[in-house]
C-alpha cells in the first residue's frame, strides 16, 4: 500500500459488515486501497469501492 500503509484505522463497529466506499475521483487508487485494507483489518466482512471518475 505504499506511503499510505497504516494511515487509516477502521472502526471496531465495521466488524462483520459489508461496506461500500465511494470516491468522486480516483488517481492511483492508493487511498481507496488503504481505506479498504483498514476496514478489512478491523473485521469488515467485505469492502467494495465505487468511483465516479478516474483522474
Amino acid at each position: 500500500l505504499g506511503r499510505l500503509a497504516g494511515a487509516f484505522e477502521g472502526a471496531p463497529s465495521a466488524r462483520g459488515l459489508r461496506l461500500v466506499l465511494v470516491d468522486d475521483a480516483m488517481t492511483s487508487g492508493e487511498t481507496l486501497a488503504a481505506c479498504a485494507q483498514a476496514l478489512r483489518d478491523a473485521g469488515a466482512a467485505d469492502v467494495k469501492a465505487f468511483v465516479l471518475t478516474r483522474a
